[in-house]
Formats: C-alpha cells, structure tokens, sequence
C-alpha cells in the first residue's frame, strides 16, 4: 500500500505515464490527516503533478514510471489550472 512517505522524495522529479508522450512532474504531496476513519491504515494523501500546456492527458490509471524506474499505479486525473503555460493534475490515496 502506497503512502505519502513513497513520494515525498520524488517531489522535483519527472514521472512518466506509460503509453505516453509526456512528462508530468511531481510539484507536491499533501496530506490529509485526521480525514480518515479510525480503522483506516493510512492517512489519506494527494500529489500534484505538472505537465505541459495543451493534449492534456486524459483522466485514467496509468503506470507511472519516476525517473530511477519504479512504476506507480496513479489514476491520474487533469484539474482545473488557471496557468496557461502548464496543466495539473491530481492523484488521491484515501
């Protein structure tokens, strides 16, 4: 089971969807204690990744592969961005 802690150290750090031409990198890790419910094994967290502007990757589950090769499983979802020079994208863990 993913936590928080899995991604702190890849904030910086470029991730590529498989099947993909682009690059999202991660710009944060947010987390949400108290927001789960007492049996819960994690607290529940969000990351926030940044692509290039424009064919905005569709929302979907996508491997992730950071740049020293791990894979991730992130559904990846793009959100609203007021920026015209970039487009975010958001992962949650509950």
């Amino acid at each position: 089971m993913l936590t928080a802690e899995d991604f702190e150290s890849y904030v910086g750090q470029a991730f590529v969807p498989q099947g993909q031409d682009r690059a999202l990198t991660l710009v944060s890790v947010t987390r949400y204690p108290g927001f789960g419910h007492d049996s819960a094994v994690r607290d529940p967290f969000a990351l926030i990744l940044r692509g290039p502007p424009g064919n905005t990757l569709p929302e979907g589950m996508y491997g992730a592969v950071a740049e020293d090769g791990r894979v991730f499983p992130l559904y990846i979802i793009p959100i609203h961005t007021a920026a015209r020079t970039w487009q975010d994208y958001q992962a949650m863990f509950n």
